[in-house]
């Protein structure tokens, strides 16, 4: 059930991630300078997500992931709108790059919490599925933008986003992090 939640949301990402750039040279018509400053914006953002999902996800690691999926939804649907005008981009790039940085720590901490026993038989099945999620989204991204354009692409990613929300609210109800009770 994780790993299908793991699998869109990244899907989504990867798709659409390669397409930043060039969306804000073409379309929004950013200089050099101006894209270079919001890409470091996405990373640092990156960071503060991370840590965001270090603690949020050891509260409630599903909570955790559909306030992840809520800002790609988030930014998903505002960016052909309202990343054409630097304030936007700036919220929008800032948002996805938090949004981003959570997403993998959110994704180790789910396995860590709902599969202790198979942790380490688990790593390289995770690290598999990130090249799988990186490669595949990058065919289907390539393929939206070549036949159709960066706008399309983001809104179809979309669907992916909206796949994982309804995942994450049915099949993995319960799925909540286990409680620990200290004996004194």
């Amino acid at each position: 059930k994780g790993l299908i939640i793991i699998l869109l949301l990244g899907l989504a990402h990867f798709s659409s991630f390669s397409f930043l750039a060039p969306f804000f040279k073409d379309v929004a018509h950013f200089s050099g300078t101006t894209i270079s400053s919001l890409l470091l914006l996405y990373g640092i953002a990156g960071i503060f997500g991370n840590a965001f999902a270090g603690y949020s996800s050891n509260l409630n690691v599903r909570y955790t992931f559909a306030f992840i999926g809520l800002c790609f939804a988030v930014v998903y649907f505002a960016f052909p709108i309202f990343a054409i005008q630097l304030p936007g981009a700036v919220i929008l790039t800032a948002l996805w790059g938090f949004a981003f940085g959570a997403f993998p720590t959110t994704a180790n901490i789910w396995m860590f919490v709902h599969a202790p026993q198979a942790v380490e038989k688990g790593m390289p099945l995770f690290v598999g599925f990130f090249q799988v999620m990186i490669a595949t989204g990058s065919l289907f991204g390539g393929y939206i933008v070549d036949h159709f354009n960066a706008n399309i692409l983001l809104y179809s990613v979309l669907s992916f986003i909206v796949i994982a929300m309804i995942t994450i609210f049915t099949w993995s109800r319960g799925l909540n992090n286990p409680k620990i009770v200290c004996e004194n």
